[in-house]
């Protein structure tokens, strides 16, 4: 029995040292991201939940949130997420963060 718990002690560190090496630290904009009630520049209010990451894209950042109009569950690239879009000729924020 002492072989296995070892055994099985040796593969959890071998797969979360893999998987700390194969993770970037978050990003400054991850970090400082602010989660709360935001507006997209074409209407509507977002409930954004937090900044993720896909099993298959660990460098890339994401934002989930969901639509408080029908319920829907939307992830977006967190670059995505905080730029700014041209409307009319003027730079405003795709989501405008509007409250918790």
């Amino acid at each position: 029995m002492h072989h296995s718990i070892e055994k099985r002690w040796l593969i959890k560190k071998f797969i979360l040292k893999h998987m700390n090496e194969a993770t970037s630290p978050l990003s400054e904009e991850a970090k400082n991201f602010k989660p709360g009630l935001y507006r997209h520049f074409k209407g509507g209010t977002y409930r954004a939940w937090f900044v993720g990451r896909s099993s298959e894209a660990r460098d890339q950042e994401f934002v989930i949130y969901q639509s408080l109009d029908l319920g829907f569950i939307w992830i977006r690239p967190l670059a995505m997420f905080l730029e700014e879009v041209d409307v009319n000729g003027k730079k405003i924020p795709r989501f405008e963060y509007v409250g918790e």
